[in-house]
């Protein structure tokens, strides 16, 4: 990670995350959280203040014990029995896919969890992790897998929304940040039913299984 010559830390807290954010460049906001299952608005907030960092800096960093350790950040799927409700890791989940980060931390903080998290809203940021490349094996990955309920329209909505932003950015017209604005609202609703449909077409899935099941198990012969 690129070393900055000053860092200043301001901090605040929200409900029950702690945010300390670093005034250095690239800009970075440190997360920490309370071991607590009552997240959703927090999470909300974190988000709103992510929406606003990817606004204005366009190269930042965001960093911290995050505590989702039943998260897996490379499929971005959850563990069977989950540290915590599973709707407060899935809330986290759709925080970052909704903000466009990349999750680019993956080694163990503690014993086999990955606690501390590093996102970034530009992967091209970040090149190597300091005493990393000299002490831990490296493996070249494969491209990054999506989430399981990412459809093709949904990407375009999301390819559509960075084009609307990087247009409003550039030109600082009102008309054009209500048009990113809108988008922003599109794909977060668009993300929210393509996920609906995918978890009830699961849940439809093992109702069939389960009523061929109770079916096999009627039979007599």
């Amino acid at each position: 990670m690129a070393a900055t010559n000053f860092i200043v830390c301001l901090s605040f807290a929200i409900l029950a995350c702690y945010l300390v954010q670093l005034a250095s460049f690239p800009p970075i906001l440190q997360v920490k959280r309370k071991h607590t299952d009552t997240l959703h608005e927090p999470i909300e907030e974190l988000s709103a203040m992510i929406d606003h960092i990817n606004e204005s800096m366009p190269n930042a960093i965001i960093t911290g014990d995050f505590n989702v350790p039943s998260v897996n950040w490379k499929s971005k799927t959850i563990s069977p029995n989950p540290l915590y409700r599973r709707a407060v890791n899935q809330a986290i989940i759709d925080m970052t896919v909704q903000n466009g980060l990349q999750q680019v931390q993956h080694k163990p903080s503690r014993q086999n969890n990955i606690l501390d998290l590093v996102f970034v809203n530009n992967p091209n940021i970040i090149n190597s992790t300091l005493a990393v490349k000299q002490n831990i094996p490296e493996k070249t990955l494969g491209p990054r897998r999506d989430v399981p309920w990412m459809t093709p329209n949904v990407k375009r909505m999301i390819k559509k929304k960075q084009r609307l932003y990087n247009l409003q950015r550039k030109s600082r017209r009102k008309d054009h940040k209500a048009n990113f604005m809108a988008a922003r609202r599109a794909v977060k609703k668009a993300l929210n039913t393509a996920h609906n449909e995918y978890v009830m077409g699961l849940l439809d899935v093992k109702e069939k299984e389960s009523n061929v099941e109770r079916f096999n198990t009627g039979r007599k012969f």
